[in-house]
């Protein structure tokens, strides 16, 4: 007989194709091949109600987790206030579903916080951590100038009673598993997984690669892309001034930018005011189904993040599909585990300081003796770092 998995999630999103929402999908598709898997998903009340009239929005995570052992609940969280009428709620519903002696697997720290609920039926709580949701709620208080306390303390108490309920965390980088032993104590078992690619998905497309550099008028031309948001930490600006500076020496360069419309207007502002000309850029939202296409019609890609713990344990899904289709990244130092990598495969550049920009001779020096070996790497990244291979080597997790 088979061995049972419990998922908990808490309000996914299946829309978007955030690495976050990938690791959850892959991961739990991967499993059932082995386990049985049953999903159980907390709700708050506005996804309640949608459940209820919109019979697409069921059908659509059964769609997305390929399975309809699906089952929701749900919770007054965010309303931490309420953390006690969620546990009492979460033990009723048990009556029901009976998840005993058990491997429950929470991703993110919301339903480790509530599987509180579950922790006296003898369950293992496993918590899949992608990033410390404090320290991120703090900077993202700052960034918008909000001095919210109350919401700031919750915020602490949810990721540390979360820890207090887990068995083991899963976290994504190896700096992570250090932070989380020596800054928040955790002494019970941790093991890394990072956010990873999958082969099928994510290669160097060739025909892509051609149809696109010649719809977007760039033959011959060195194109340095930038996929992501403009959250502050991103350090968008920099890149900017990166590309600007790269362009003065490599006069035949094309900036390609990949982020949401509702950053188009503040992204045009600052090219603008950075003295890039329309003619040497392109900016455009593209759907996830879309994003290897483009990534694979450029050659050079940017990850340039703010120097702070929230981005030192990360694990940038990006930096990963840029490999996979054979760019050559120029990152900032201290993302997560990416400069090992950068190092194991001896192709990227790490630049110490953003403000500084004497170095980019070396990285058009480095690049031009390295983008030879772009399907080397593209093959490197995909054989390595694909979910199908290290998936099969965390099902020790799932060991009682």
């Amino acid at each position: 007989m088979s061995k049972t998995i419990n998922f908990l999630l808490y309000n996914p999103n299946f829309i978007n194709g955030a690495g976050a929402t990938t690791r959850i999908l892959s991961i739990i598709i991967h499993l059932q091949r082995k386990y049985k898997i049953n999903v159980y998903v907390f709700l708050t009340f506005n996804r309640i109600f949608k459940l209820l009239f919109n019979p697409n929005f069921k059908y659509s995570f059964y769609k997305a987790l390929k399975t309809k052992k699906v089952y929701f609940m749900f919770v007054f969280a965010p309303l931490f206030d309420f953390r006690r009428i969620d546990i009492m709620l979460i033990k009723f519903y048990n009556c029901f579903f009976k998840v005993r002696n058990s491997i429950i697997q929470c991703e993110t720290e919301v339903p480790a916080f509530l599987a509180e609920g579950f922790k006296d039926f003898n369950n293992k709580i496993v918590l899949d951590k992608h990033g410390l949701i404090f320290e991120e709620t703090k900077y993202k208080l700052i960034e918008s100038n909000e001095k919210n306390y109350k919401r700031l303390r919750q915020i602490k108490e949810v990721e540390l009673i979360s820890h207090k309920n887990s068995d083991l965390i899963i976290c994504v980088s190896d700096v992570f598993k250090k932070v989380l032993k020596d800054e928040y104590g955790y002494l019970k078992k941790i093991i890394v997984l990072p956010m990873l690619i999958s082969h099928q998905y994510h290669f160097f497309d060739r025909l892509a690669r051609h149809n696109l550099r010649k719809q977007l008028g760039v033959n011959g031309k060195t194109v340095v892309v930038y996929s992501g948001s403009m959250s502050k930490y991103q350090r968008f600006n920099e890149m900017v001034d990166f590309f600007h500076n790269f362009h003065k020496i490599n006069s035949n360069s094309f900036f390609l930018i990949l982020s949401q419309m509702q950053y188009h207007s503040d992204i045009e502002k600052i090219l603008t005011s950075k003295g890039v000309l329309k003619k040497n850029y392109y900016l455009c939202q593209v759907s996830h189904n879309e994003v290897n296409s483009y990534l694979s019609c450029s050659d050079i890609g940017l990850l340039f993040r703010e120097d702070i713990t929230l981005n030192n344990v990360a694990s940038p899904t990006k930096f990963l599909e840029y490999l996979a289709t054979g760019i050559y990244p120029i990152i900032s130092s201290n993302i997560g585990d990416t400069e090992k990598i950068v190092n194991e495969l001896d192709y990227g550049f790490i630049i110490k300081d953003l403000n500084f920009y004497g170095d980019i001779d070396q990285i058009t020096s480095d690049y031009n003796n390295k983008k030879s070996r772009r399907i080397q790497v593209s093959l490197l990244t995909r054989i390595k770092y694909n979910w199908h291979k290290s998936l099969k080597k965390i099902e020790k997790i799932y060991e009682r």
